[in-house]
């Protein structure tokens, strides 16, 4: 009886074993396969976009032909940088956020647009924004103003000055700021003294280029 009870126990043992480890795997199998689940070693999949990429305020124009672009984005993932419709590169942002590119620019408008790209492959929605890269300087006409131009009589000493020069940008005479309208005109006024009277302008555009220029006019009462 003794033997018999510990044969017993040995057989339900390995029973337990065989139903452990060689039926109940199958029988899970089965399950996740009536479900569509397939092998039960399978991944989840990331489908999730990484986070749109974020730019430490890039220039609105500039004289330079490149331009150092710095910003955030998901960490360890990347960013694409694409200029006028064309993938330029693929920058790797640290284990910190920060990644940084130089943008190389062409004459006049830069529509650049980047977006992220995770491990992957998910990619977030675009960043758009444009640089204008302007390396003219600005123009500068008058209306009524040429060099050594005489001027007689108190009642022209407040001397009217009009003329045109590139909109949205900052013009001064003789170091005061003169108000330049969207079109580009402007007006200006200038008290002359007697004897020769020299009137200095400097027109600076939104990429930084400088145009300057100096009249000579004589006045007399």
């Amino acid at each position: 009886m003794a033997r018999q009870s510990v044969l017993m126990i040995i057989l339900a043992l390995i029973g337990a074993l065989i139903f452990l480890f060689v039926v109940m795997p199958q029988v899970v199998q089965l399950f996740f396969r009536s479900f569509g689940a397939g092998d039960l070693n399978f991944k989840q999949e990331d489908t999730i976009p990484p986070q749109i990429p974020i730019i430490s305020s890039p220039p609105e124009a500039t004289d330079q032909e490149k331009v150092k672009l710095t910003g955030f984005g998901e960490a360890e993932s990347r960013v694409a940088v694409v200029v006028n419709g064309e993938e330029m590169a693929r920058v790797a942002i640290d284990d910190q956020g920060n990644f940084s590119y130089t943008l190389e620019l062409t004459e006049g408008e830069n529509l650049i647009s980047l977006h992220g790209v995770d491990e992957a492959d998910n990619e977030s929605r675009t960043r758009d924004f444009v640089i204008v890269l302007d390396t003219e300087m600005p123009s500068l006409a008058f209306e009524d103003l040429d060099e050594g131009r005489q001027i007689v009589g108190r009642d022209n000493q407040n001397m009217n000055i009009r003329g045109e020069t590139e909109p949205n940008s900052q013009l001064t005479l003789n170091e005061r700021s003169v108000f330049v309208r969207s079109d580009g005109t402007f007006t200006a006024q200038f008290y002359l003294v007697e004897g020769d009277n020299t009137l200095k302008f400097m027109v600076v555009d939104q990429a930084g280029n400088r145009t300057e220029r100096e009249v000579r006019v004589s006045f007399r009462y």
